[in-house]
């Protein structure tokens, strides 16, 4: 991923609100993982497993945060007010 399409992605999450970060690294997601730790309006946390992601964000959520966690392949789990969308990215 280039570092202007994880720039983009980071700028996306916060105009949607998101302000808490759950991340399953991996070598395709690199600079995005990094450009999220680098953004100061982001809580970001990386992760070992997906279930241990569903369980921070979950807790975040609750916390009133508006999550999200990111996993391979690009699918992103988001946590709002009302429901839980699961979104397929094609980047």
């Amino acid at each position: 991923m280039k570092r202007e399409v994880a720039a983009e992605i980071v700028n996306s999450l916060k105009e949607a609100g998101v302000d808490f970060v759950a991340t399953l690294t991996e070598a395709n997601l690199h600079d995005l993982v990094i450009a999220l730790g680098e953004d100061p309006d982001i809580h970001h946390v990386p992760v070992t497993r997906e279930e241990e992601g569903i369980g921070i964000c979950a807790g975040a959520y609750l916390g009133g945060s508006w999550s999200g966690l990111e996993l391979i392949h690009f699918a992103r789990l988001c946590f709002d007010d009302s429901t839980t969308e699961l979104i397929e990215s094609d980047l």
